[in-house]
């Protein structure tokens, strides 16, 4: 009766050993899922602004504003990713622009997404700066004739 005791015992912490390794890897791949999904969010916000930058809808000329915006600040906006097929909301980004200034020629996008089923609050953000290379990229200083493309009797 005893040794039947002791296997009982045994098997019941075995099993909720188990139970408790199970439920601590459920939120482990719940935080994980909620985690990717909110940086997929957040890149597909960097995205439309690149194709924004790209199209031309958001230039020099309108001060790199986020193209539709017509909020006080047209360097931000909170916009909902909805699903091409039902509409739903996928989840939600916020696009915020750093214009170039005076002592810096390139411009930074940081876009802060979170994945609308997410079950804890998680917040992914990705920046980009872009610019244009300066002409000091391409220098080069050299005490030597110098061929760059083209012929070699090219002079």
């Amino acid at each position: 009766m005893i040794l039947a005791m002791l296997v009982l015992v045994a098997l019941g912490l075995f099993a909720s050993a188990l139970l408790a390794t199970t439920l601590v890897n459920q939120q482990h791949v719940s935080r994980d899922r909620s985690y990717t999904q909110s940086l997929g969010v957040a890149e597909a916000g960097l995205n439309q602004y690149l194709w924004m930058l790209a199209s031309g809808a958001s230039s020099r000329t309108n001060g790199f504003a986020i193209a539709g915006n017509t909020g006080p600040n047209p360097q931000y906006e909170k916009i909902d990713l909805k699903d091409i097929y039902d509409q739903s909301v996928e989840g939600t980004y916020a696009i915020s622009v750093t214009p170039p200034s005076v002592n810096n020629s390139n411009i930074t996008a940081t876009v802060t997404g979170q994945a609308a089923n997410a079950q804890t609050a998680t917040a992914r953000t990705v920046r980009a700066t872009l610019g244009r290379p300066s002409f000091s990229q391409y220098l080069l200083l050299t005490n030597d004739e110098v061929w760059i493309g083209g012929p070699l009797t090219r002079v």
